[in-house]
């Protein structure tokens, strides 16, 4: 009876080593666990997103986070990675299997988590972007989309919106601006939105066809407000500058059209070999002295004329087609 109790005693102390041993392996091994189904937001797939990783710390947990298993696949899609595949990974790492608990099934799936980027968004802020970037009041822009744009399916992950093809400045008509999704400081997507931009201003409208070589008249135009798009030249919003007053007609200006510079020319009020008259004003002494116009010169412009007298040359401004100026000259 006593032997069968001592058998019994050293049974149960082999018992308790063989357990004892065992707990000790156990929790000096690496437990990876990882799910059939996970998710994941990065462009590469690693083993610390899809895998919990625990009985490691420090630098050798933070090398077997950094496993790389593969690239992602579009947002929205999944890929398939399978456990042999992580075992030959984690060998060509350097770790032994013999330390590692591998807790996962044969086949993993692997999704890129996505976000929706609704294309009404990208345009209203591209409208926003364009009424501060014009230099015009807010409310006298008007922008139309010229095409709707489909939602944009991305990475589930922060990003920003930047613009570009905008000109500066009183830019309007048609135009394409340039959305940049940038995720991580990097171009992920371009898109491009095409808007027709206006603008609500005072125009002058012919009120009759006028035809090449007439000369600009107020009772020719009537001032407005309308919404300008693409025009070609200047807006004129002043019929009393000098291009009006001097200028002639090169192009046709149908009735009801915008005036703008491409309808009017200056042509030139002196040309070379004319006989005018020259107005030297010195303080507030006025000579005047006939001259030869060396140089044809429209309204505004600095020619060289020649004194009819005595010979000598000099720069002064068309005024008018009889008179240039000079007003305290350097030296005369």
């Amino acid at each position: 009876m006593k032997c069968f109790k001592r058998l019994n005693i050293v049974l149960l102390f082999l018992f308790v080593l063989v357990v004892l041993a065992s707990s000790r392996v156990d929790a000096s091994q690496i437990r990876i666990s990882i799910p059939e189904n996970t998710g994941i937001s990065s462009e590469w797939i690693t083993l610390g997103e899809i895998a919990d990783i625990s009985g490691v710390s420090g630098e050798k947990l933070a090398s077997l986070q950094a496993i790389n298993l593969g690239k992602a696949v579009f947002p929205g899609y999944s890929r398939e990675i399978y456990r042999g595949q992580i075992e030959l990974v984690l060998k060509n790492e350097g770790f032994s299997l013999d330390e590692i608990i591998l807790d996962c099934p044969e086949r993993i799936t692997v999704e890129t988590k996505s976000r929706k980027i609704d294309g009404a968004y990208l345009l209203e802020t591209a409208k926003n972007h364009i009424i501060e970037s014009l230099a015009y009041p807010a409310e006298q822009i008007i922008i139309r989309a010229r095409q709707q744009i489909p939602e944009i399916i991305m990475p589930d992950r922060d990003f920003q919106l930047r613009f570009e093809g905008l000109p500066g400045g009183n830019r309007i008509g048609n135009l394409t601006l340039q959305a940049h999704i940038i995720i991580d400081e990097q171009v992920y997507r371009r898109v491009y939105l095409p808007f027709e931009v206006l603008v609500k201003q005072q125009v002058y409208l012919a009120r009759r066809p006028i035809g090449i070589g007439e000369t600009i008249s107020p009772e020719d135009f009537i001032l407005t407000e309308i919404a300008v798009g693409n025009i070609t030249g200047d807006l004129i919003t002043d019929l009393d500058i000098p291009l009006v007053k001097y200028g002639v007609v090169r192009t046709p200006i149908p009735q009801d059209a915008v005036l703008t510079s491409r309808y009017i020319r200056m042509p030139d009020l002196i040309k070379a070999g004319d006989e005018v008259q020259a107005e030297i004003i010195i303080g507030n002494v006025r000579v005047s002295a006939m001259v030869r116009a060396r140089q044809n010169g429209k309204y505004g412009d600095y020619i060289t004329v020649e004194n009819t007298g005595t010979g000598h040359r000099f720069k002064a401004q068309v005024i008018s087609s009889y008179l240039v100026r000079v007003v305290n000259p350097v030296s005369f």
